[in-house]
Protein backbone atom coordinates (compact mmCIF):
# COMPACT_ATOMS: atom_id res chain seq x y z
CA UNK A 1 0.00 0.00 0.00
CA UNK A 2 2.77 2.44 0.95
CA UNK A 3 4.69 1.75 -2.27
CA UNK A 4 1.54 2.28 -4.32
CA UNK A 5 0.81 5.61 -2.63
CA UNK A 6 4.41 6.77 -3.04
CA UNK A 7 4.33 5.89 -6.73
CA UNK A 8 1.08 7.80 -7.23
CA UNK A 9 2.47 10.86 -5.45
CA UNK A 10 5.68 10.69 -7.44
CA UNK A 11 3.68 10.61 -10.66
CA UNK A 12 1.76 13.75 -9.73
CA UNK A 13 4.98 15.54 -8.77
CA UNK A 14 6.73 14.45 -11.96
CA UNK A 15 3.75 15.49 -14.09
CA UNK A 16 3.83 18.97 -12.56
CA UNK A 17 7.57 19.33 -13.26
CA UNK A 18 7.21 18.03 -16.81
CA UNK A 19 4.47 20.52 -17.60
CA UNK A 20 6.50 23.35 -16.08
CA UNK A 21 9.55 22.38 -18.15
CA UNK A 22 7.45 22.24 -21.31
CA UNK A 23 5.95 25.69 -20.62
CA UNK A 24 9.42 27.08 -19.98
CA UNK A 25 10.76 25.70 -23.27
CA UNK A 26 7.75 26.93 -25.25
CA UNK A 27 8.53 30.46 -24.07
CA UNK A 28 12.02 30.06 -25.58
CA UNK A 29 10.64 29.05 -29.00
CA UNK A 30 11.15 32.14 -31.19
CA UNK A 31 9.38 30.74 -34.27
CA UNK A 32 6.50 28.94 -32.52
CA UNK A 33 7.43 25.74 -34.32
CA UNK A 34 8.03 23.52 -31.29
CA UNK A 35 11.79 23.98 -31.45
CA UNK A 36 14.29 25.96 -29.43
CA UNK A 37 17.63 26.94 -30.96
CA UNK A 38 20.30 25.01 -29.10
CA UNK A 39 22.32 28.12 -28.29
CA UNK A 40 19.28 29.76 -26.65
CA UNK A 41 18.62 26.66 -24.58
CA UNK A 42 22.24 26.36 -23.43
CA UNK A 43 22.41 30.06 -22.52
CA UNK A 44 19.61 29.98 -19.96
CA UNK A 45 20.56 31.13 -16.49
CA UNK A 46 20.14 28.67 -13.65
CA UNK A 47 16.54 28.90 -12.49
CA UNK A 48 15.62 28.13 -8.89
CA UNK A 49 12.36 27.64 -7.05
CA UNK A 50 11.27 29.33 -3.82
CA UNK A 51 13.40 26.83 -1.85
CA UNK A 52 16.55 27.62 -3.84
CA UNK A 53 16.43 24.28 -5.66
CA UNK A 54 17.53 24.34 -9.29
CA UNK A 55 14.51 23.90 -11.54
CA UNK A 56 15.91 23.27 -15.01
CA UNK A 57 19.45 22.64 -16.15
CA UNK A 58 19.88 22.26 -19.87
CA UNK A 59 23.28 20.68 -20.37
CA UNK A 60 22.73 17.59 -22.53
CA UNK A 61 25.29 17.20 -25.29
CA UNK A 62 24.37 17.37 -28.95
CA UNK A 63 25.24 13.69 -29.27
CA UNK A 64 22.82 12.82 -26.46
CA UNK A 65 20.05 14.98 -27.96
CA UNK A 66 20.65 13.46 -31.37
CA UNK A 67 20.51 9.94 -29.94
CA UNK A 68 17.17 10.55 -28.24
CA UNK A 69 15.58 12.22 -31.26
CA UNK A 70 15.60 15.59 -29.56
CA UNK A 71 17.79 17.45 -32.05
CA UNK A 72 16.69 19.02 -35.33
CA UNK A 73 19.73 19.49 -37.56
CA UNK A 74 17.87 20.31 -40.76
CA UNK A 75 19.85 23.59 -40.73
CA UNK A 76 23.32 22.45 -39.59
CA UNK A 77 24.34 26.02 -38.80
CA UNK A 78 21.43 26.40 -36.33
CA UNK A 79 20.57 23.12 -34.55
CA UNK A 80 17.35 23.18 -32.56
CA UNK A 81 15.94 21.15 -29.72
CA UNK A 82 12.58 19.54 -30.51
CA UNK A 83 10.54 20.40 -27.42
CA UNK A 84 8.22 17.38 -27.43
CA UNK A 85 11.03 14.88 -27.95
CA UNK A 86 13.24 16.57 -25.36
CA UNK A 87 10.55 16.69 -22.67
CA UNK A 88 9.62 13.05 -23.27
CA UNK A 89 13.27 11.96 -23.39
CA UNK A 90 14.70 9.40 -20.96
CA UNK A 91 16.38 12.03 -18.76
CA UNK A 92 13.22 14.09 -18.37
CA UNK A 93 9.60 12.95 -18.35
CA UNK A 94 9.68 9.54 -19.97
CA UNK A 95 8.35 6.85 -17.67
CA UNK A 96 10.54 3.86 -18.41
CA UNK A 97 9.01 1.44 -15.93
CA UNK A 98 5.58 0.82 -14.51
CA UNK A 99 6.78 -0.25 -11.08
CA UNK A 100 9.27 0.84 -8.45
CA UNK A 101 11.16 -1.10 -5.81
CA UNK A 102 11.54 0.25 -2.31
Amino acid sequence: QLAHEATQSMGLWQDHDCKAEKRFLIKLDPDNDGRVPLDIMYNQPETTDSHGEQIFRFSESQDYLRGTGGLDESDPSRPKVIISNYVLGPANCYESVTFHTF
